[in-house]
């Protein structure tokens, strides 16, 4: 099970005052701490990987262009390769390639 490192997520966060402080008061680490127990119960292993540019680089491995014209909300479409996909489910293709390449 791999996880991004969101440590760094919170300062560059700025949305008002209200907003700020729900988002700010979120506890990553209790969630990722509920999450991982029952598959470590298992003897599942977990690990964290930095999420940088996973949202805007195109995960086949012949591409791998980065640019941020790439996203749009919820669509990715690689500007280089023309490859389309969903943009969560893109990134956490981009978070386990990261990871196999740590």
């Amino acid at each position: 099970m791999v996880f991004e490192y969101l440590k760094d997520m919170r300062e560059s966060i700025d949305y008002g005052t209200r907003i700020n402080y729900c988002l700010h008061s979120l506890a990553f680490h209790s969630l990722r701490e509920m999450v991982e127990y029952k598959p470590a119960w298992n003897g599942i292993p977990s690990d964290e990987v930095d999420p940088e540019y996973t949202s805007q680089r195109c995960p086949r491995t012949e591409c791998q262009h980065t640019e941020r014209g790439n996203r749009d909300k919820k669509r990715f479409k690689c500007q280089q390769c023309k490859f389309q996909d969903d943009s969560d489910r893109k990134v956490a293709v981009c978070v386990i390639q990261n990871w196999f390449e740590q």
